[in-house]
């Protein structure tokens, strides 16, 4: 996965040239939708809080608690399939080798357990901490395991003989966590020193450091290409609760994800691309991350009251999640009913669209006029929905940079379309549009408009008053005159008319010095339009020739819409053997991608 772009420096500027530019503005969080799933499965099976769950396959999972047990744990059949005592104190972490079938286990009484995972006996305790051992991790081939702890140790054991290795002593480092690399290499630590910390595999050694964090860092977790690690926060009353993205060879903070409210106490990857992340928190939620957004896309209701210890992937679907009451929660994502999605007034990215990587599984019949509450937004994604109004209080984001509608069913605008005065890339290609409020050509940020595929009869004089626009697309639709005040344009680079029913171009065009007309016709600029005034081979040879045919026949009558609705009044000026077309259908459809979006 490409990152190299997406996690550029954060900007405050608002330029919107290019739509996939939001990913660098300074969001905050933040969201891209919430959906919300009931718990298929609910089980208390501890009497006390679960610590931390683990993942053996898809149907089953290992959890330790405070009250000093592991328990095996079938999701097919709802069932404990086993459970081990032995601890004398909290069980902190769960681990397990897959390779030599063994349940490994540490407590808050300094050892670390070792259990056969299909007879449940004890196979060796290993001693070597001072304190209460709080991260273990099996190397890929199970043959190492590392251990750390609040004693300030990160012990390298031999699982074959239960011997040390390797202990590294750093003052202050209270571990919080650790993982293995999955090609071995490395292993990354998080501790309450608010550093994470990396340590060279072959030589057992600590060889850098990242940059120190504000807030405690309690848990880790390594991309399966080994190029991203991600680490939690803890946080309480609206400040920390994060989830850091690094990149791991710069030793870079690429993104900080906010949403939780409180101590996020895990994280993983939910994928091998990295492209998701799912996370629990002291909060009571479970929260999914769309990485490539930079956002939420997904909180699972977890029906909770109390705070969420440990999670797990199951597959890309399913998850697990401990609790602070012993209770074993399993999620599901499934975004058919979405809930809640403007429960977070201060989010800056809404975006439900079907097709994107991030978001709906169905689409939207209407938009809800709660929309209007999310006054902090700067970019709404909506296209490719069941759309055919939009509400009034869509109005009210007086904030909003990007608004992309295409792909809809809209016949109209609202009329307040206008006080989104900060409103700088509206997309609304794919829909039905007859006409366009007066209030749209108030938007005097507006830099790039697109109405392709719509049903536009004509253009209002209104348009020149949009002079900051630099991108203007008008692909197939109904158009027969282009007003004189298209002129005033002068910022404008990209103009698109192709595909309408233009008789004749005014010759306000030739003003526009920035507008590259002859290299950018094969683009289609002016295809499949019955020109004649200027003609098309006029039109083709650029703006230079369309000066010199109106110098030429500035005797010949400028048409306007009067006249092209009543053709026969008017032979003289145009070409009896050019046809309209039928009027009632749309002759070309373009259903547009990401990669067209500016």
């Amino acid at each position: 996965m490409n990152f190299g772009k997406l996690f550029g420096k954060k900007s405050k500027s608002k330029s919107t040239q290019n739509f996939n530019d939001h990913e660098k503005f300074d969001t905050g969080v933040k969201s891209s939708a919430q959906a919300r799933e009931r718990p298929p499965a609910r089980e208390r099976i501890h009497s006390e809080a679960i610590l931390n769950v683990y993942s053996i396959d898809g149907s089953t999972v290992v959890t330790g608690s405070q009250d000093r047990t592991l328990v095996l744990y079938d999701l097919l059949n709802h069932r404990i399939s086993r459970r081990w005592v032995g601890h004398e104190h909290d069980v902190m972490k769960v681990n397990y080798g897959r390779l030599i079938n063994l349940v490994v286990s540490a407590s808050r009484d300094r050892t670390i357990q070792l259990w056969n995972a299909n007879s449940g006996s004890p196979v060796q305790k290993l001693l070597g901490h001072d304190l209460v051992v709080t991260a273990i991790d099996f190397n890929p081939d199970n043959t190492v395991l590392v251990s750390g702890s609040r004693d300030n140790k990160v012990n390298f054991w031999d699982i074959k003989t239960g011997q040390i290795l390797k202990s590294i002593v750093i003052g202050r480092n209270l571990v919080t966590d650790a993982k293995w690399s999955h090609d071995g290499s490395f292993i990354t630590q998080t501790g309450e020193d608010k550093e994470i910390k990396m340590y060279d595999a072959r030589s057992m050694t600590q060889v850098v450091s990242f940059p120190k964090k504000q807030y405690i860092q309690l848990s880790c977790d390594i991309s399966h290409d080994n190029q991203y690690l991600i680490s939690t926060s803890n946080g309480f009353n609206g400040s920390g609760a994060e989830i850091s993205l690094w990149d791991i060879r710069q030793r870079k903070l690429l993104f900080e994800f906010y949403g939780h409210r409180a101590t996020v106490n895990s994280a993983r990857f939910v994928d091998q691309t990295a492209s998701t992340i799912i996370s629990c928190s002291n909060d009571g939620r479970a929260i999914l991350w769309n990485v490539q957004r930079n956002a939420m896309l997904a909180e699972l209701d977890v029906d909770n009251t109390t705070g969420l210890t440990s999670i797990c992937v199951m597959n890309a679907q399913k998850f697990a999640t401990s609790d602070l009451n012993g209770r074993l929660n399993i999620l599901q994502y499934d975004t058919r009913q979405l809930q809640d999605v403007f429960a977070y007034p201060d989010i800056s990215y809404l975006e439900l669209s079907p097709t994107r990587e991030a978001c709906l599984n169905f689409q939207l019949n209407e938009l809800p006029a709660a929309v209007g509450r999310l006054t902090e937004l700067r970019i709404l994604i909506l296209d490719t929905n069941n759309l055919h109004s939009l509400p009034d209080e869509l109005c009210n984001l007086r904030e909003l940079l990007i608004l992309v509608l295409s792909n809809n069913f809209l016949t109209t605008l609202p009329n307040a379309i206008g006080n989104l005065e900060q409103l700088e890339s509206l997309h609304l290609a794919n829909n039905r549009l007859r006409d366009l409020p007066a209030s749209l050509f108030q938007l005097k940020n507006l830099t790039f408009l697109d109405l392709t595929s719509n049903k536009l009869r004509q253009l209002p004089d209104e348009i020149g008053q949009l002079t900051e626009l630099q991108s203007l697309l008008l692909y197939d639709n109904r158009l027969r005159l282009l007003p004189d005040s298209i002129g005033m344009l002068k910022n404008l680079t990209t103009l698109w008319i192709g595909h309408n029913r233009l008789r004749t171009l005014p010759r306000t065009l030739t003003q526009l010095k920035q507008l590259d007309w002859k290299h950018n016709y094969s683009s289609t600029i002016l295809d499949d339009n019955p020109l004649v005034n200027p003609p098309i081979s006029v039109c083709r040879s650029g703006f230079a020739a369309i000066d010199k045919w109106h110098q030429k026949n500035s005797s010949v009558k400028p048409l306007n819409l009067h006249d092209i609705r009543k053709p026969n009044d008017v032979k003289q000026n145009i070409d009896t053997q050019s046809s309209i077309g039928d009027d009632t259908t749309s002759r070309f459809s373009v259903r547009i991608s990401t990669e067209f979006y500016p």
